[in-house]
């Protein structure tokens, strides 16, 4: 009998809801509340590949 293991990052996905209110004209990120959630998705994410990777 064979079992297949996988280990999932369930949240990868970000959503920016009302982008065109949340960057400037130079394309850049300036709603804080969005770069919040990215940098603890990210932080998440770091996590995930430190667990997976050893």
């Amino acid at each position: 009998m064979v079992f297949l293991e996988a280990m999932v990052f369930a949240r990868p996905e970000i959503f920016v809801g009302q982008a065109n209110k949340k960057f400037d004209d130079k394309l850049e990120l300036t709603d804080q509340p969005t770069i919040d959630f990215i940098i603890q998705q990210l932080a998440g994410f770091e996590k995930f590949i430190r667990k997976v990777g050893g």
